[in-house]
């Protein structure tokens, strides 16, 4: 028979994890659609009769479809990106390698699985929530209300881009020390280190 303490901690992490990567984001993005609207339109009236169970389930669903579209952008072209350049950076972006590691460091210590699930929850947050930006961007309608919001897109999304690399460098350096891996960062920084001899020589002359 299971042991629901060990069942409730297997849970937890997805609610969490539901909560802040898909629901929050997906949430943002119908509260800014409803906002914008007429009070007389579909939406707002179904906002208005649901409430808070509207914007939990309709956030969920949209934050599935974010969750889908970000995994695109930055698993796959920003990440192809920055490899080119065989930055530190490609590794805490994403990648095989990168899920891996996440993978064998709460196998290896499942005392810090709570708080490495909640760095990645976080990390996919800020993913999505550069989309709804975009998303707003694009499909806001013509609305005084959808103006205001508008005008505080580019502001959001330095500061979600912002949020989002310092999570990303977080969670990488975090799943490399408990790896007891060197760090891609340090590693880095030794491939442009001049060798010994060249340094020596450089200083004899």
């Amino acid at each position: 028979m299971a042991n629901p303490l060990e069942e409730a901690a297997k849970l937890v992490p997805d609610l969490y994890y539901d909560l802040i990567a898909r629901i929050l984001p997906g949430g943002s993005l119908l509260t800014a659609f409803v906002f914008s609207l007429p009070e007389n339109a579909l939406l707002s009236a179904v906002h208005a009769k649901y409430g808070l169970w509207f914007l939990a389930f309709g956030g969920y669903i949209i934050g599935m479809i974010l969750t889908a579209l970000s995994s695109i952008l930055f698993d796959v072209i920003v990440f192809r990106l920055v490899s080119l350049k065989n930055l530190p950076l490609a590794h805490a972006i994403g990648g095989q390698a990168h899920y891996l590691n996440i993978e064998r460091t709460v196998r290896k210590h499942p005392d810090q699985s709570s708080r490495i699930w909640k760095m990645v929850a976080e990390k996919v947050c800020f993913e999505n929530g550069v989309i709804t930006v975009i998303v707003l961007w694009l499909l806001l309608p013509s609305t005084p209300k959808a103006s205001e919001i508008t005008s505080t897109l580019p502001l959001a999304l330095l500061g979600i881009l912002l949020a989002w690399l310092l999570r990303a460098i977080s969670l990488s350096g975090r799943v490399d020390s408990a790896l007891g891996q060197l760090t891609r960062w340090k590693i880095w920084r030794q491939k442009l280190a001049l060798p010994k001899d060249l340094s020596s020589d450089s200083k004899s002359d």
